[in-house]
């Protein structure tokens, strides 16, 4: 439904559109990189990261479609404001951009790539664990979640590689997680 007068934009919309249309820069340097990416020779970790790259720009795309745009043309309540579609593709980013940092941005060794999907997956259950105990969680629940951390931190705590890490990266990557 238009607005047959037109309104001013708050500062609020004003600074929305600023980043919305930042947003969309950074997606146009991101489609032209994914449509460029063929023919290259790599590995499996590689073909893996060209998956995962190809998805985020793909999950980027939908949710620039389902961003809402507002304008002094459209009363602000005609806007969609799909709220939980919105933070669940902005889920689906952020959690494939863990898997590209940990798997895809460096050429490492098979078992360093072990190591970090391990420390990956203890990423995840950590942060997915805070977020159930919010809620709901029965005390047997809490205590398998529990469980599973824990057998995750053992296991990176007698990987291989570990030794290998640099004392900056063991803080890094395992410090705030209690890993080592």
């Amino acid at each position: 439904m238009k607005n047959i007068n037109p309104r001013k934009l708050t500062k609020s919309e004003e600074n929305y559109l600023e980043e919305l249309d930042l947003y969309k820069k950074v997606l146009d340097v991101t489609i032209i990189i994914s449509s460029n990416q063929h023919g290259i020779q790599t590995n499996g970790r590689g073909i893996r990261a060209v998956k995962l790259f190809t998805r985020q720009t793909l999950t980027g795309l939908s949710l620039n479609r389902l961003l809402p745009k507002p304008s002094a043309s459209k009363h602000v309540e005609d806007e969609l404001w799909d709220v939980c579609s919105i933070a669940s593709l902005t889920r689906n980013l952020l959690e494939g951009y863990l898997s590209l940092y940990y798997f895809g941005l460096e050429k490492i060794s098979e078992t360093e790539a072990e190591l970090r999907f391990h420390i990956l997956q203890l990423h995840k259950n950590i942060e997915w664990y805070k977020i159930r105990k919010l809620y709901d969680l029965t005390n047997e629940e809490i205590k398998q979640f529990e469980g599973v951390i824990l057998e995750q931190k053992n296991r990176i705590k007698n990987h291989p590689y570990l030794p290998n890490l640099t004392t900056t990266q063991k803080k890094e990557y395992c410090k705030e997680r209690k890993c080592i």
